[in-house]
């Protein structure tokens, strides 16, 4: 983050949890988690591409399912010598959120990626805002990029798709809404 002008911290993130969502969206995420479960018993996630498709990308379609949120997957974004590249999830809601898949579990070396991405879709998108994740599939955790105040946060809790997904989804949907 220095290198680019940024600041950087690690602090707990506040969200505003939803509180008017429609019911039958959790049964769909609490369902989700029980099929993920399920499917993990009888798979082995052994590469990249794997994971994001037993993992990741279901939990990101079904929020663009309900929320008809627009979505780009491995979007390219080159708005100066040092932020460009392609992006593995950016989901646009009333705040955008880039998320990065933590090659390898490597969750520093993910955040180091996601960075240079939340601060290229600031420019390009014109938001003072952009979120971020890192994830494994399992573990989510999540930044802030402020352009105006030029400060990376990181939250320094983390959330689980496959032991609370309730609350993982709570965060999404308070950063996109």
């Amino acid at each position: 983050a220095q290198q680019l002008g940024y600041q950087f911290q690690s602090q707990i993130l506040e969200f505003d949890l939803p509180s008017n969502v429609n019911e039958k969206f959790w049964q769909d995420v609490a369902d989700l988690e029980s099929d993920r479960l399920e499917v993990l018993k009888s798979t082995i996630i052994d590469s990249e591409f794997a994971k994001r498709e037993i993992l990741i990308a279901p939990v990101i379609t079904l929020l663009v399912r309900w929320f008809h949120y627009k979505l780009r997957i491995e979007y390219g974004v080159d708005v100066a010598e040092n932020l460009r590249g392609k992006l593995d999830y950016l989901i646009y809601g009333d705040r955008n959120i880039v998320v990065v898949e933590a090659k390898r579990d490597d969750f520093e070396a993910g955040a180091n990626q996601l960075v240079p991405e939340m601060i290229a879709v600031s420019i390009k998108e014109n938001k003072d805002t952009v979120y971020g994740a890192v994830t494994n599939g399992r573990t989510w955790q999540f930044y802030k990029c402020d352009r105006d105040s030029k400060m990376i946060t990181q939250d320094i809790r983390t959330y689980s798709f496959l032991e609370n997904s309730g609350k993982l989804f709570s965060v999404l949907l308070a950063i996109l809404r």
